[in-house]
């Protein structure tokens, strides 16, 4: 799941399901705002314990970026709910400016850094990013450094642009939310994971709470979505990890294994393997073997007849095509096929040089070693009254595969 387009029926889920919640919470204010006062204090409970639910898991499965998140939305939970109105006038909109401006900028921070792992010098330096966050904070309120805030703040006070969007919030805090937002979609479009599909909700949510941060109930409810939708994609990425092909994006073997209990009535299997990929791999290298298998993956999500595409092992795959026989989907097959075939993939030549200048000259003068040729051999075959087990069709399927490599490679066989 590597980016919006194609964009397909799971990912779509995965990236609607955080606005979905989103939705559900502004639909709550109303009921919320019916609960008792002994109520609505165990309410402003449930946001820490889901934060540190989802900080637990993290640690688990080591994922440094959530547990960074679970921590920091702890904190602004605890500062805007319990710390925000108890303090005058001045402090509160002290308070507002430095929030404001760190918040989005620490989730923009987050959409630009893959998960290593909770290393030790990771965790060092997580606690000392925040710690000096907090540590800034502190020495804001305590009025030490507040002629710097005051000077900050007077930098952007002329910009009539957001101005006109009469929010009232800080110029400052427009701007770290706009260009916040705005890092965060572009990696949803080139990246689409649900943390990084999770990050532009809870930036949603940051800036609604510091829009209505004096209506207690609806910060305590944005708190809630948004610890809700970082549990969310925390078990979105597990999901992933159990079921997903890490190279391809494609669900692997076990989820085709459990889609096989699933299946009943008419369907159909097919068996997709890529022609001569020993060779690929032996001539260019393991690297454009990826290559062309992430090639093949795309052009595979891209079959039709609702097809599901999974990947089987090495270089075979396997599109299920569930309540559709045979006569729907040949068609389908063959355009998979002819799609592969002229695909313009090419690879640099292997003797390209490693200075900038000098490659970039190669490239201009058309250095490579392509395009490179890749074709893929399809076996297909469906539930009948002969092949009546999915493991008789998935065995008829493998048979037709291996009549077509037989018969030439780069072609459609049908059992039966």
């Amino acid at each position: 799941m590597n980016s919006l387009l194609p964009i397909s029926s799971r990912s779509a889920l995965t990236f609607l399901a955080p606005y979905a919640l989103l939705f559900v919470g502004y639909l709550s204010l109303s009921f919320v705002n019916a609960l008792s006062a002994d109520q609505q204090v165990t309410l402003r409970l449930v946001p820490y314990s889901l934060f540190a639910f989802s900080a637990c898991i993290s640690l688990y499965f080591g994922r440094n970026r959530i547990f960074y998140l679970s921590l920091l939305m702890a904190l602004l939970h605890w500062v805007l709910s319990s710390y925000y109105p108890n303090v005058d006038v001045l402090q509160k909109a002290r308070l507002l400016l430095v929030l404001g401006v760190l918040a989005p900028l620490n989730l923009m921070v987050l959409s630009l850094f893959r998960d290593r792992g909770l290393t030790l010098l990771q965790s060092y330096l997580m606690a000392s990013v925040l710690g000096s966050q907090v540590a800034l904070v502190v020495e804001i309120m305590n009025g030490d450094l507040a002629q710097w805030l005051l000077g900050f703040e007077q930098l952007f006070t002329a910009l009539p642009l957001l101005d006109e969007l009469s929010l009232g919030l800080p110029n400052a805090v427009l701007l770290s939310l706009l260009l916040s937002a705005l890092v965060i979609l572009v990696r949803i479009f080139f990246r689409m994971t649900p943390l990084n599909n999770a990050l532009m909700v809870v930036l949603v949510a940051i800036g609604l709470a510091l829009h209505f941060v004096d209506v207690g109930n609806t910060v305590v409810m944005l708190f809630v979505v948004a610890g809700s939708v970082v549990l969310l994609s925390l078990l979105q990425h597990s999901y992933d990890m159990a079921y997903r092909d890490e190279l391809t994006g494609l669900l692997g073997r076990r989820a085709l294994n459990e889609c096989f209990l699933r299946l009943s009535g008419r369907y159909s299997l097919v068996m997709v393997d890529v022609d001569h990929f020993k060779k690929f791999n032996d001539t260019y290298g393991h690297d454009v073997g990826d290559q062309v298998l992430k090639m093949l993956a795309g052009q595979l999500e891209k079959t039709g007849g609702s097809a599901r595409a999974y990947r089987y092992g090495g270089e075979e795959f396997v599109l299920v095509f569930d309540g559709k026989p045979m006569v729907q989907i040949e068609q389908y097959l063959e355009d998979l096929r002819a799609r592969v075939a002229d695909y313009p993939m090419k690879i640099r030549a292997a003797n390209r040089p490693d200075d900038g200048k000098k490659a970039k000259k190669q490239r201009k003068k058309g250095a490579v070693s392509g395009p490179l040729k890749v074709t893929i051999s399809l076996g297909a075959a469906q539930r009948n009254e002969k092949f009546k087990t999915y493991s008789e069709v998935m065995d008829a399927a493998d048979k037709a595969l291996y009549k077509a490599k037989n018969s030439g490679r780069n072609q459609v066989k049908i059992s039966g």
